[in-house]
């Protein structure tokens, strides 16, 4: 019987374990400045996905000898599901801030909105390619959401498609939202999963058809609404809520690779 999703971010680290390794892996990729990311490398490998959780999205990730440690993110959609993506049939790297961004706002304030941000994950991306025949797909959840939008604009066909759920589409003091992004410049396959029920403020499921009509040379692009789920556990716009997908995190899951499975090579 499968594991209540919701319980994951607790149990992640063991459940990897048993499934496949998890490294923590650490690159240069600016002067002076240091990417870490959770690697996992599946079995017959349908594509990697490059995570990229909410929030401030320092994860703070260490090593020592009682293995590997993470701060912050439990509860994120993205982090507490890596284990169901990889047992889905993805390798799946999850992202940290950069060094030079590990303060408790880790990369809000519009870090993910400039180039230096995208200088760090083109080179994860390169370290990827390196490792996985397939392809790369950048994937983000509500702040995250304004990285992947970013990046996937700068690295044009350096990547092979992305993934926006609950993306932010309301302003607020965090950084921009991603509809003021330049999203005519998204040049790969792009879904957009947004929950009925979200109440965050910030990210509300309308916003999914605003983000749509702006990606105008995205050579596929589908928005999924998602309903149902569990009573949220948390403030509307943290994990544990709608906003999070909490209860349907599996419909979500099988969205992105049923969407993946089909997307066009670019």
């Amino acid at each position: 019987m499968r594991l209540p999703l919701c319980a994951l971010g607790l149990l992640s680290f063991f459940a990897l374990a048993a499934d496949a390794a998890e490294n923590l892996e650490t690159l240069q990729t600016r002067p002076g400045v240091e990417q870490s990311f959770l690697h996992v490398q599946a079995e017959r490998s349908r594509a990697t996905l490059v995570l990229f959780a909410g929030g401030p999205g320092a994860l703070r990730l260490k090593k020592d000898a009682k293995g590997i440690t993470m701060a912050w993110g439990d509860s994120d959609f993205l982090v507490r599901t890596r284990v169901e993506f990889v047992r889905a049939g993805f390798s799946v790297a999850t992202l940290d801030a950069p060094s030079d961004q590990q303060t408790e706002r880790g990369m809000l304030g519009g870090f993910r909105a400039g180039a230096a941000h995208c200088q760090d994950v083109e080179a994860v991306v390169g370290w990827l390619r390196k490792r996985n025949a397939g392809p790369v797909w950048l994937v983000g959840t509500s702040r995250g959401t304004e990285s992947v939008a970013n990046c996937a604009g700068r690295l044009g066909r350096g990547i092979d498609g992305l993934i926006l759920s609950s993306p932010i589409t309301r302003p607020n003091l965090s950084g921009p939202h991603v509809t003021t992004l330049d999203l005519g410049k998204i040049l790969v396959p792009s879904l957009i999963v947004v929950h009925e029920a979200d109440e965050c403020e910030h990210a509300p499921a309308s916003g999914g058809h605003l983000i749509m009509s702006k990606l105008t040379q995205s050579p596929r692009k589908e928005l999924k609404v998602v309903r149902g789920g569990e009573r949220p556990r948390t403030k509307p716009c943290q994990g544990l809520s709608a906003h999070g997908f909490l209860g349907v995190e599996s419909q979500v899951i099988d969205a992105i690779a049923n969407f993946i499975r089909v997307a066009p090579r670019v």
